[in-house]
Parts: C-alpha cells; structure tokens; sequence
C-alpha cells in the first residue's frame, strides 16, 4: 500500500489510460474544469512504476484555492464509492478524499487491472499558472530544494539587482527590514520582513507575485544555473557572498527534504540524505 490513501503501486503503462478513465469518468463532470497535466516523477525519471498519479487540475472559477479545492472534495465524495473509493488503511481510514496544503487525494481503480492508486489533485487558476507549476515540480525533489533555498538567498546575494531585472519598484526599507524572494508551487512571490532588535520577525508583508517562470531565472546572473542538469551540477555553481546566504539554504534544505517513515532504509531515502550530506559538505568547503 502506497500513500495516504493506501492504494497499489501503478506501472508506467497503466498511468495515462488511468488518467485517460479518471477525466472522462470524474474531472469531466465537475462544472470548473478546463483541463489537466501530469506532472512529478512520471516525468522527471525513467521509472516503471509509481507510488501515486500527480496531477495539475486546471479550473476556471472566481473562487479562491481554499473554496475550489473544498468544493471539489464536495464533488468527490458526491460520486460512487466504487470510482472514488474510501482508503482502506491508515490514519484517514474510511475518508474518500483527504485535504493537505494545495492537494486533493482521492483513491482510484487502474485501468487495465483490479488494484488501485491514489491520485493527488493540485490545482491551479490558469495556464500560466498550471506552465510554472509544471516545470517546477518535473524537476528532481533534491534540486527543487536547493532552488528554494537559492531563492531565498537571492536578494542578500545581488541586492536591487534582483528587482531591477524584474522591473519591481524599489521602495525604501526602515533598518529593521529587508526583502526575500520566496518560491513555491504557486510562484515566485517578493516579501518585505520585519524584525525586533533580536532579528526576530514581527511582520512580513507580499508586495509582489509572478507565475512566470522566467522570472525565476531572472534572479541569478545569466548561465550561472542549468536547474534541469542536476542537483550536482547546480550544486558545483553556488558560490555565496553574504554569509548569512549558507545557513540559510541549509535549513531550508533540511527542513524540506525529510526521509518519511515508509522511505527509511529504502533507495529513496538514502538518496534524499546523501544529498543533504552532499550540501553540508559542499557549502562547509566553501
């Protein structure tokens, strides 16, 4: 059993005719939905067989996030048990859906077959949005977290640079503030923080938000970073100057990439600590 929602591991060649079975029976009929990507380890890797199907659900609504994902959770629950069926393990036993951060997790039949697989729906507001999510998370889960940390790096590194080359207003900050780039799944975003005599935050505030990849790419001098090369290749080119920069890529690192408890003593999780180890060692070095 693979998952929250306990379903079977599902080979390559099942996936698409799973999805293909998944939107015309389900995604179809809910009102909003304009289309879907998959997106994740199906093609970031060449493996032949997968824990869960990772979906950008594409919908077109004057809602937010928080009311569309509950109105498809609504949706879900509203089909059969026997196309979305209620997850036979674990802590959320007897749920037909369960809710976590931009994702809606259902439990679904394989095409093909008899077993099951869960499926993740994250959802997105537009085109734009569903491109940058895309790129973003076909990329390895190790370099993904290294581009986080660099983003957040990006303004102590090159200052107003940064924002010079995204045409943002520079506004002048009190000397308990400064800016930081944040970026998620939903987009880049630019923040100006505030602190107390002992740096500690007492306010933070969004000034400006972009899903356009591009403008990732704008935050590092030209050809410093090929993110689709590797996590070793990437890793190789940081070179900081601040030197709050280090300790910074290196919590945000550790804190993002966790071995869970179905990964411990597996190839997954030893990956995912070597390249912690990988990073520690690297950035000690320099």
């Amino acid at each position: 059993m693979s998952g929250i929602a306990g379903g079977d591991r599902i080979l390559r060649k099942d996936v698409q005719p799973t999805v293909d079975n998944y939107e015309r029976n389900v995604l179809s009929k809910f009102p909003e939905y304009k289309g879907y990507i998959i997106t994740g380890s199906y093609n970031g890797t060449d493996k032949d067989d997968f824990g869960d199907i990772d979906l950008i659900v594409t919908v077109s609504t004057d809602l937010d996030k928080k009311e569309i994902k509950r109105k498809f959770a609504d949706f879900l629950q509203s089909l059969p048990s026997n196309v979305i069926m209620p997850f036979p393990t674990g802590r959320a036993a007897g749920k037909r859906t369960y809710n976590s951060g931009e994702i809606i997790t259902a439990l679904i039949k394989q095409a093909n077959n008899n077993l099951t697989v869960q499926v993740d729906n994250m959802f997105s507001l537009s085109l734009e949005e569903s491109d940058f999510k895309k790129t973003f998370l076909n990329l390895p889960a190790n370099v993904q977290g290294l581009i986080i940390g660099l983003v957040r790096t990006a303004w102590l590194e090159y200052g107003n640079y940064t924002l010079k080359k995204l045409g943002i207003p520079i506004q002048p900050l009190d000397e308990n503030q400064e800016y930081e780039f944040v970026l998620s799944s939903t987009g880049l975003s630019l923040r100006v923080y505030t602190y107390d005599e002992n740096y500690k935050e007492t306010n933070r505030q969004e000034i400006w938000r972009s899903r356009n990849w591009n403008d990732v790419l704008k935050l590092f001098p030209e050809e410093r970073y090929n993110f689709e090369a590797g996590f070793d290749s990437v890793l190789s080119k940081i070179n900081f100057n601040n030197p709050r920069s280090k300790g910074k890529l290196q919590g945000l690192y550790t804190s993002m990439i966790t071995v869970k408890s179905g990964e411990v003593g597996t190839d997954k999780g030893k990956q995912k600590e070597l390249s912690k180890k990988k990073l520690e060692d690297y950035l000690n070095k320099k």
